[in-house]
C-alpha cells in the first residue's frame, strides 16, 4: 500500500530517485548524482518539476524522438504514451507506484524467416507497426473540463502496420498495410476505504480507444475503408495486486530469490503476467479486392464485426534469474480475438489466435529492446480478414 505524503524537501538522493522515475516514465535516460543540476543538497517539488522539464526538453528535440516501432499497433496503447499523469497514486510524490498498464514486455517488430504450413514453403516475413503517439495533458483537461476530472489520460495514436509473407502460392500470401489514426482515453475512479495505514485503494477504470483506418496491401491492389473501436475495463488495488486486470500482476514466494536492494519487479517477483479482456469492433466498406482469387481478395460491400479479445502477457522473472539471465530476458504472450460478422457479409475467418515467446539478446536498457523472437499466427487479420497459418522465427526489434 502507498501512502501519500507532501513534503516540503527532499534530500539529494530522494530527489534524485523522484527525478529519474519520471524520466523512466517518459522513456528518457536516468540521470547521476553528479548532474550539474544535482547541485544544492535540499529540494523541493518545484524544482525537482523544473529539473524533469528541463531533461524531457533537451531529449526530444529530434522530430523522430517520439517514434516507435512495435509489432502491433496496439502495444502503445497501454499506457506507454503517457507522458504525465493526474492520477492519485501516480504523483511524484510517489515514484514506486508501477505504471498503469506496463508494457515492460512489448513485442517488438519482427523480421524472419516464416514456415509455411499451408504450402510448405520457407519465405521472408515481417510484422510491424510504427507509431508516432502525441499525449494531451490530462491534468490541464482536468482543471479546464471538471466534468472530466476522472480522465485520466488522453492520447493521438497514428500507425502504420505492416503484415506481409512473399509464400510462392500467390493464394497462401499475407499482404496487409493498414493505415490507423487513433485515440485513445483512460478514464480512472480512486476508491478508498479504511482510514490511514488500513485503508484500502480501489482504482476501476475504462479504457475507450477509436481507430479511423483505411487498408491496402503493399500494391495497393484493395481498399478498405472501416472504423475500430475497443471497450476495455481496468482494474487495480494495493490489496490485490496479484489480481488485477489491464496491469501487471506479480507473484513472489516460488523461488525464494529475492534481489535486496533494487525496487524493479522483475528482480523481486517469480512470475508475472498482464491479462486484458476488451471488446473490439471494426465496420467498413471494401471499396476494391483484386478478384484474382487470392489470398488478398476479399468480398466486396459492408461489414461489421463484434466480439472478444483476450491478450496475456507472461512473464517468468524467476526461471530468467535461475538460468542467470536478466530477470525479463524471457517473455512471452497469446492473444485470442473471435470477432464474427454480425451483417450479411460471407467471409469466415472469424477468429484470430497468436502465440510467441522473445528472448532478449542482451539485458534491456530502455527504450530499446533486440530478440529473437518465435511467433505463431491463425485464423483471420484484422479488417482485411486474409487466412494466415504460419510459424515465424526472426530479430525483434523495439524503441
Amino acid at each position: 500500500m502507498v501512502i501519500i505524503c507532501e513534503a516540503e524537501e527532499y534530500t539529494r538522493h530522494d530527489a534524485l530517485t523522484i527525478i529519474n522515475w519520471e524520466l523512466s516514465q517518459k522513456k528518457l535516460k536516468p540521470i547521476g548524482d553528479d548532474d550539474k543540476l544535482m547541485d544544492v543538497p535540499l529540494f523541493n517539488t518545484d524544482r525537482i518539476q523544473k529539473i524533469v522539464k528541463e531533461k524531457s526538453k533537451n531529449s526530444n528535440k529530434s522530430p523522430l524522438a517520439g517514434l516507435k516501432i512495435r509489432q502491433d499497433y496496439q502495444d502503445v496503447v497501454s499506457g506507454e504514451s503517457k507522458i504525465t499523469s493526474n492520477s492519485e497514486e501516480a504523483t511524484s510524490q510517489n515514484p514506486d507506484v508501477k505504471s498503469k498498464k506496463s508494457m515492460d514486455q512489448l513485442s517488438g517488430a519482427t523480421f524472419g524467416l516464416t514456415d509455411d504450413k499451408k504450402t510448405g514453403h520457407t519465405s521472408v516475413n515481417v510484422k510491424a507497426a510504427v507509431l508516432y503517439p502525441y499525449h494531451w495533458d490530462a491534468k490541464k483537461i482536468n482543471e479546464d473540463f471538471p466534468w472530466l476530472s476522472a480522465l485520466d489520460s488522453l492520447d493521438f495514436l497514428p500507425s502504420v502496420s505492416l503484415n506481409k509473407y512473399a509464400g510462392k502460392d500467390p493464394k497462401k500470401q499475407v499482404d496487409s498495410l493498414v493505415f490507423r489514426a487513433g485515440f485513445s482515453s483512460d478514464f480512472e475512479w480512486v476508491i478508498r476505504h479504511g482510514i490511514g495505514d488500513d485503508s484500502v485503494v480501489y482504482r476501476p477504470g475504462l479504457n475507450l480507444r477509436l481507430y479511423p483506418s483505411y487498408a491496402t496491401d503493399t500494391g495497393f491492389r484493395t481498399s478498405i475503408v472501416a472504423g475500430q473501436f475497443d471497450v476495455e475495463p481496468t482494474y487495480e488495488s494495493d490489496h490485490f495486486s496479484w489480481l488485477q486486470l489491464g496491469y501487471h500482476n506479480g507473484i513472489k514466494g516460488i523461488s525464494g530469490v529475492v534481489h535486496a536492494g533494487d525496487d524493479d519487479y522483475k528482480n523481486h517477483d517469480d512470475f508475472g503476467y498482464t491479462l486484458r479482456f476488451y471488446m473490439h469492433g471494426e465496420f467498413g466498406d471494401v471499396k476494391h479486392a483484386p478478384g484474382d482469387k487470392s489470398n488478398l481478395d476479399v468480398p466486396l460491400g459492408a461489414f461489421f464485426r463484434l466480439g472478444p479479445v483476450v491478450r496475456l502477457e507472461i512473464n517468468p522473472y524467476g526461471l530468467s534469474r535461475f538460468i542467470n539471465l536478466d530477470g525479463d530476458a524471457i517473455t512471452a504472450h497469446v492473444n485470442y480475438s473471435y470477432l464474427p460478422d454480425i451483417g450479411d457479409y460471407p467471409l469466415g475467418r472469424d477468429s484470430l489466435l497468436s502465440a510467441g515467446i522473445d528472448y532478449a539478446l542482451f539485458p534491456k536498457e530502455d527504450p530499446y529492446k533486440f530478440s529473437l523472437k518465435l511467433l505463431y499466427e491463425r485464423g483471420g487479420l484484422d479488417l482485411s480478414k486474409q487466412s494466415i497459418n504460419q510459424w515465424t522465427f526472426g530479430i525483434g526489434t523495439t524503441f
